[in-house]
């Protein structure tokens, strides 16, 4: 996302993010430069949306046990690939290790989608509040 800086209120050049201006723009000559009101607040609303999205991710990794964002992937995948085994076999044929299986899968399933659930009724929020983080905004997914 591109924020417009102006100088004396002429389009100079756009950056990333809003900390890089102090690394462009000596210190002397800063209070000649402006951001847009309207990118900045934008590329704050998706910088928010983003940190929701990490907590979110943060939450589920803990609970499947992910030691990052790609082993929670290969974690989702390999209990999506259990239970689509467990489903071929049918429940009928299942071992008491099976139907264990597939109540810990239903129940971590569950739980992740009470995480997306919680993730995307704190991004639908406008604005998305500051103390995201917060277990009441993730009550359902504890």
């Amino acid at each position: 996302m591109a924020i417009r800086v102006y100088k004396n209120d002429e389009f100079v050049f756009d950056i990333d993010n809003p900390a890089r201006l102090a690394g462009l723009v000596p210190l002397e000559e800063q209070d000649e430069f402006s951001l847009d009101a309207d990118d900045l607040a934008a590329w704050r609303a998706e910088e928010r949306l983003n940190a929701v999205r990490g907590e979110a991710q943060r939450r589920m990794m803990a609970l499947l046990g992910a030691r990052n964002a790609a082993h929670l992937e290969i974690k989702i995948s390999n209990g999506s690939r259990e239970a689509i085994r467990l489903l071929r076999k049918g429940e009928a044929n299942w071992t008491q290790e099976a139907a264990t299986s597939a109540a810990q899968l239903d129940q971590a399933d569950q739980a992740v989608e009470a995480i997306r659930a919680a993730s995307n009724a704190l991004e639908a929020m406008d604005p998305v509040p500051k103390d995201y983080t917060d277990d009441k905004y993730w009550e359902g997914s504890l």
